[in-house]
């Protein structure tokens, strides 16, 4: 999990091979989110409301690196 997140995040900082580096991570995020926090099963408030924010940050990376598969396929259309 932490070198695909490392390894992934590094080729997107650098510009190297982007859409491969979004799938990996979206390929690493997803099982993450879905399996790690599971806020609709928190019995405890405070717990529930801390896994739904890193739930939802989750989703938000996800919606940026679904936009960045999108720019670069537009980008490659364009050329």
């Amino acid at each position: 999990h932490g070198t695909v997140n490392l390894v992934g995040g590094l080729m997107l900082a650098l510009g190297i091979k982007p859409r491969l580096a979004s799938w990996a991570l979206i390929g690493n995020l997803i099982p993450t989110t879905l399996g790690g926090h599971r806020f609709w099963e928190e019995d405890d408030e405070g717990a529930k409301i801390g896994q739904m924010v890193h739930f939802m940050k989750n989703l938000s990376l996800l919606g940026g690196l679904v936009s960045v598969i999108a720019g670069e396929r537009a980008r490659q259309s364009a050329q």
